[in-house]
């Protein structure tokens, strides 16, 4: 968005002169559009962030979703946390996972692996991550006998998360 000038011409000062009015909505119309392109300059670097923080996931899928808190990503682009998250609200990406809110890309860490199988060992898990590997082994289940909370929990366990049954329901 860009403001026009040419809209105001050469007579400027006559115009502003003659009716206040017009030099105060001259200046809420440029204020408006310094406003959009500050915002849209905190969303880029945003999702730039993003994309550069969580690559795996975006190559590998959402068990590979990183820990990483709007609080450090605000430290990184240099605003507040708060302005991290209104920028964030109601906005989404679209990838080959589906399509996730913006705020999905900030979670926080919830425990560490501990396993050997795991290339991924001693790599902090988040919050989102493990619910990803709860939803698997949910979609995995027997139909007929669903898994209970406890051995979703032993399930992890053996693959190396401590999650207490409370948290896995």
């Amino acid at each position: 968005i860009k403001f026009d000038q040419s809209l105001i011409g050469s007579h400027k000062k006559e115009l502003f002169s003659a009716n206040p009015q017009i030099k105060e909505k001259v200046l809420e119309a440029k204020n408006l559009v310094q406003a959009i392109q500050h915002r849209n300059s905190t969303l880029k670097k945003i999702v730039e962030l993003i994309c550069r923080e969580q690559k795996d996931f975006f190559f590998e899928g959402p068990r590979r979703l990183k820990p990483m808190l709007m609080k450090d990503a605000a430290k990184i682009i240099e605003c507040h946390e708060s302005t991290i998250s209104r920028a964030c609200h109601k906005k989404y990406v679209s990838t080959r996972w589906g399509v996730f809110e913006l705020s999905y890309f900030f979670s926080p860490t919830l425990g560490t692996y501990k396993g050997k199988e795991n290339p991924h060992t001693n790599d902090d898990c988040c919050v989102n991550a493990l619910n990803e590997m709860v939803k698997d082994v949910i979609l995995k289940e027997n139909k007929t006998h669903p898994v209970s909370d406890e051995q979703i929990s032993k399930i992890m366990l053996n693959q190396g998360y401590k999650l207490a049954r409370r948290t896995v329901s």
